[in-house]
């Protein structure tokens, strides 16, 4: 799956309908049921640990063994050695103990990405789902497993336990995600204020750091939402210091222009401007991608106090010049360009940390063959021989997984990074023969807002395709469709191996490639799109699993093979769209899934 539990990191299970979270009500006492509750930040029986299961027959400390990546143990966090475990239809705590019981595939569950950060938590024996009992919103009501529903009571949120909000639910008020669409219309909002002469300076900050409060903490709500996946690539201390430095610059701005004594206050704004400088020179000449938060608050508070500057220039130092009107343009602009562009250096080497988990580690008896260890939280292993003449089948894979890793982290970095495009926004487009004027300035604004609307307003379609999974060899190859849906899914199967697929796209069949055997199959429902993608793969494609963000599921095969999760980061809400390969009699030889998203 996308998403991955931090290892040591403890979460709320928060569950949509009602905003309450899971938990037991008495502790460590076996058979006790699973149930509803409100939030209590000191209840250590409302925190769970995501633990990888590691096997009938093995220990729990083993990371990710092959065939059971995306199986999870439910352990309450103040207890590892309890567990959620499924009795009958009822989730009550259990008790680990070696060896395993008989039962221990009833304590064993997957996370379904459902949309807009919720999941499906099924469980892996019955193939059923956390299901809070009559969709009940009240305290005390029961958890139990129940077949899949359409409904939110099947939904939770995983929500990290340190640095979340107080509230009486830890779900946010507006996810990030929600906040990154917020903060788009309140710039375009902002960028499209024309000055009215007289109307004071409370717009100013107004409409954008004070109604929004998203706006003035965001930097918090970053910090937060990507501790999941780049921790370790953020300098806490650094972003601490800076967040308080810079919330000083924004209390100050607020106060220039709350304050109602006569006065031209563009000047006093300007120094703000100066003394932010000094700060922005360290971080953008340092480290900006150890502090990305900042930066891209940095930049927002920048670029928004310059556009303020410009457009309302009469009010703020009196009547504008040419000269005056075009240098602030130039400076605005100036701003945007730099601020983007600090924006790809980050990503950049966001990218380069990732790759670099991914390690070579010589064998010290056979000098011509390396290990292979992808450290960053997937478990991914394989050994390779190096310096052959001809490209080997474990080379060709080595190669797929790298290019399949920056794809699929290239989309977290973007979702990370999605608020810098409201820069954009915020660019100034004036005539040249504009002279100064504020009646000629104020068509002049407008019509560069128009423009930028028609230009940069429509969000675009994004189709990206992760892959090659598979082998190095491509009998017959088949291709992707092109601009169509995918409405029905068929998945073949023999002896337990995946042995054929055929895919429908807008309701007429691409042919079967492989072989027909056992099938399963699924015909999607009006609305509904296939949201994540995993298999396994040892000499080709052994098993194939799909699933819709209603949480059903089609695809069969083996499951004890190299595990691989196709996805893309959840908060695109990506949509796949093709799949493409090659097949060789009833063999599938290798795999490509191709995602749509809108870009923001």
């Amino acid at each position: 799956m996308s998403f991955k539990p931090l290892k040591n990191q403890s979460y709320y299970l928060a569950a949509k309908h009602s905003g309450k979270v899971l938990g037991f009500a008495t502790p460590t006492v076996v058979n006790t049921g699973l149930t509803q509750m409100d939030l209590d930040e000191q209840n250590g029986n409302q925190k769970f640990v995501f633990v990888p299961f590691a096997g009938p027959e093995d220990s729990l400390v083993k990371d990710s063994p092959e065939g059971w990546q995306d199986h999870y143990l439910l352990v309450i966090a103040g207890a590892r050695d309890h567990y959620l475990t499924v009795k009958d239809n009822s989730v009550v705590l259990a008790r680990y103990f070696f060896p395993l019981p008989p039962d221990y595939k009833n304590c064993m569950f997957r996370l379904y990405p459902a949309g807009n950060g919720f999941y499906r938590i099924m469980a892996v024996h019955s193939k059923n789902f956390l299901d809070v009992w009559n969709a009940d919103t009240k305290a005390g009501a029961e958890v139990r497993q129940h077949p899949l529903t359409t409904t939110d009571n099947q939904l939770f949120m995983l929500v990290p336990t340190q640095g979340q909000g107080g509230g009486s639910s830890p779900i946010p008020d507006k996810e990030y995600v929600k906040a990154n669409e917020d903060l788009r219309n309140v710039a375009l909002a902002v960028a499209g204020k024309v000055p009215e002469i007289g109307g004071g300076l409370t717009f100013v900050v107004g409409q954008f750091w004070e109604k929004h409060d998203e706006m003035k903490d965001l930097w918090n709500q970053m910090k937060e939402y990507v501790d999941e996946r780049v921790k370790q690539l953020i300098d806490e201390n650094d972003l601490r210091r800076l967040t308080l430095d810079l919330r000083a610059h924004v209390d100050n701005l607020v106060s220039i222009c709350s304050d109602e004594t006569e006065g031209l206050k563009g000047n006093n704004i300007d120094q703000i401007l100066k003394d932010i400088h000094r700060t922005e020179l360290e971080v953008l000449e340092k480290s900006p991608e150890k502090v990305f938060p900042y930066i891209i608050v940095l930049g927002t508070f920048i670029i928004t106090v310059q556009h303020a500057l410009l457009i309302n220039y009469e009010i703020l130092f009196g009547a504008p010049s040419k000269n005056a009107i075009k240098s602030r343009v130039n400076i605005l602009n100036k701003s945007i360009e730099k601020y983007m562009a600090v924006l790809w250096h980050v990503k950049d080497e966001l990218l380069k940390r990732r790759m670099w988990e991914i390690k070579e580690v010589p064998l010290p008896f056979t000098p011509d063959t390396v290990a292979i260890e992808d450290k960053y939280m997937t478990g991914w292993k394989m050994t390779m021989i190096k310096n052959t003449k001809e490209k080997t089948n474990e080379q060709f894979i080595y190669e797929q997984y790298r290019n399949q890793v920056m794809k699929q982290y290239s989309t977290d970095v973007d979702d990370h990074l999605m608020i810098g495009n409201v820069w954009k926004y915020f660019k100034a487009k004036l005539p040249a023969n504009i002279e100064g004027d504020n009646a000629d300035y104020t068509e002049a604004y407008k019509q560069g807002y128009e423009d930028i609307k028609n230009n940069w307003l429509k969000k675009s379609e994004v189709t990206i395709e992760i892959g090659i999974f598979g082998v190095m060899a491509a009998h017959t190859k088949f291709e992707a469709e092109q601009n169509k849906r995918i409405t029905e899914v068929v998945i073949h199967s023999k002896d337990d191996r995946l042995c054929g697929i055929e895919v429908y796209y807008d309701g007429r069949s691409n042919g079967l490639k492989g072989k027909a055997g056992h099938a399963d199959n699924y015909k999607l429902k009006d609305g509904e799109y296939i949201a994540s993608v995993y298999g396994n793969s040892d000499g080709g494609i052994n098993g194939l699993w799909l699933q819709t963000q209603q949480g059903h599921v089609v695809g069969c095969g083996r499951e004890r093979a190299t595990f691989f999760s196709a996805d893309i980061v959840d908060a695109f809400n990506a949509r796949l769209t093709a799949i493409s390969g090659a097949y060789h009699d009833d063999k599938i030889e290798q795999l490509s899934f191709h995602w749509t998203y809108q870009d923001a």
